[in-house]
């Protein structure tokens, strides 16, 4: 697992990419800020606003949903969110100073809680 470290300069780095509960999942840090993604296994699922999203707790909401782009030969689509909202840091913007600066660790927690309600989702579309 790769830390987190901001900077200026955008730059694409997986900092940490496996699987949990049989869900793929990537943590990406795109140097000024950190983002998320987990395998998005709903069925139909053609938009990140899908109703069956709607409640699951995510950090800023989700703001993608396609292919891997920090993977071409994954061919899963994904759910992701970033970590450039009110409060969290962000290396641009020097009024941030004092804001999160988020751990690899802390967005691993987040990716299992979005990974368990995903899970939920699922078990609901297989009844």
């Amino acid at each position: 697992m790769k830390e987190m470290i901001y900077s200026f300069i955008r730059e694409v780095k997986v900092l940490y990419k496996g699987t949990y509960k049989n869900y793929k999942f990537c943590i990406v840090s795109l140097g000024t800020h950190p983002t998320a993604y987990v395998e998005c296994k709903l069925d139909n699922c053609k938009s990140r606003y899908d109703e069956r999203l709607l409640d699951v707790k995510v950090h800023g909401d989700f703001t993608y949903l396609d292919k891997a782009y920090w993977d071409t030969e994954d061919t899963s689509t994904y759910l992701g969110w970033d970590y450039w909202h009110p409060g969290d840091y962000l290396e641009l913007l020097p009024s941030t100073v004092f804001a999160k600066r988020w751990t690899t660790k802390e967005i691993y927690d987040e990716v299992k809680s979005v990974i368990e309600q995903l899970k939920e989702r699922e078990n609901l579309d297989n009844e």
